[in-house]
C-alpha cells in the first residue's frame, strides 16, 4: 500500500492539489484528514466518492500519532485500497507526520511516497519570522515543493523566493510552474520522475512561542448571512479586533444560496457551494476572542 503524504501551512492548497491528484489514482484509494479542532470542512471539499477517514482535535504530530498509525494499520489490513492520501493538520510538523507513517509502515508493509509540501509565496516572509523553525520543518522535510500564488509575485521576486525556498531543502524537487493551471496527470508524472536516493528526516523539535499557540473555533450559524455581511466579517479579522485569525473555511447559507469562504490574512475567496450539513466557520488563529466572534455571527445570522 503505498501513502502520500500532502502537508502545508494554513491556507497553502492542501485541498486543491489532493482534489487534482485523486482522479488519477483509481478507485481502490483513501484519505486519510487531520483537522485541527472538532469540526471537519475539508473532508466536505474532497471529491465524491472517495472515502475520507478523519482525525479531530489536534495534530497527528502530537497526542493523536497513535490512533493516525492504528487508521492506516487498519486500512493495510482490509487491503482494499491501494494509496492513501494524508492531508494533515497545516499546525503540524511534517516531520513528524512522517515519521508516524514510517512507525506504522514498518508494522504494516506500508511505502511511503515522495513528501510533498505545498507552499504559499506570498506568505513565506512573514510566516517564516512568525513561527521559524516550526514553521520550516514542512519545507525542510519535502522531498517535492509546489509553488502557490505565484502568480502574485514578479519574476525578480518569485526567483528570489525559490532561492531561499532552495536553500533551506536543497535536495528536494521544486515544481516551478503554476500548478493550479495543470491537471492530475502532469503533476502525478512529475511525482513519479523524482527519484528518491534516501530520506533523513530533519527533526527541529521547534515549538510555537507561546504568544503563537494556536486554537480553533467552530461559529455555527443558525441563520441567513448575506455577501456583505461575510465581507465585513472578513475586513473585521483583517483588523485584529477577534484576535490573529491564521485560517477560516466553511460554508454560510444567504437567502438564494450557500457561499464558500476560504479565508487567510493574505488571500480570501467566496464562492457558491451546495448547501452544507455544517452551516458555519472554522477559524484557527491565536489570541482568539471566541465570545465576541460567536456574538457576532448570531447578530449577523439571526
Amino acid at each position: 500500500m503505498k501513502v502520500r503524504i500532502i502537508s502545508g501551512f494554513l491556507g497553502a492548497g492542501k485541498t486543491t492539489f489532493l482534489n487534482k491528484l485523486l482522479p488519477e489514482l483509481g478507485e481502490q484509494t483513501v484519505v486519510i484528514e487531520n483537522e485541527f479542532g472538532e469540526v471537519s470542512i475539508d473532508s466536505g471539499r474532497v471529491k465524491d466518492g472517495i472515502p475520507v477517514r478523519e482525525i479531530y482535535a489536534g495534530c497527528i504530530c502530537c497526542s493523536l500519532a497513535a490512533d493516525f498509525q492504528q487508521a492506516l494499520k487498519d486500512i493495510a489490513v482490509e487491503q482494499k485500497e491501494q494509496q492513501v492520501l494524508i492531508e494533515p493538520s497545516g499546525v503540524g510538523r511534517l516531520s513528524d507526520v512522517a515519521k508516524a507513517c514510517k512507525d506504522a509502515g514498518n508494522q504494516a508493509g506500508i511505502e511511503i511516497e515522495p513528501l510533498i509540501t505545498i507552499v504559499d509565496v506570498t506568505a513565506f516572509e512573514e510566516d517564516r519570522k512568525q513561527f521559524g523553525q516550526f514553521y520550516l520543518d514542512q519545507i525542510k522535510n519535502a522531498d517535492v515543493i509546489f509553488l502557490s500564488y505565484i502568480e502574485e509575485l514578479s519574476e525578480a521576486d518569485l526567483s528570489v523566493r525559490m532561492e531561499e525556498i532552495h536553500m533551506l531543502n536543497p535536495k528536494a524537487a521544486i515544481y516551478k510552474e503554476n500548478w493550479i493551471e495543470k491537471d492530475g496527470r502532469e503533476l502525478l508524472a512529475f511525482l513519479k520522475s523524482v527519484k528518491l536516493e534516501s530520506r533523513k528526516l530533519f527533526f527541529s523539535h521547534a515549538e510555537l512561542p507561546e504568544e503563537h499557540s494556536f486554537s480553533s473555533v467552530f461559529l455555527e450559524s443558525n441563520g441567513h448571512a448575506s455577501e456583505k455581511e461575510i465581507r465585513q466579517w472578513i475586513a473585521k479579522w483583517d483588523s485584529g479586533c477577534y484576535g490573529t485569525i491564521l485560517r477560516a473555511k466553511g460554508i454560510i447559507l444567504t437567502e438564494k444560496t450557500a457561499v464558500a469562504v476560504d479565508y487567510t490574512p493574505y488571500h480570501y475567496t467566496l464562492s457558491a457551494a451546495e448547501a452544507p450539513e455544517e452551516n458555519g466557520l472554522v477559524l484557527i488563529g491565536y489570541h482568539l476572542d471566541k465570545k465576541a466572534l460567536a456574538a457576532d455571527m448570531e447578530r449577523r445570522t439571526s
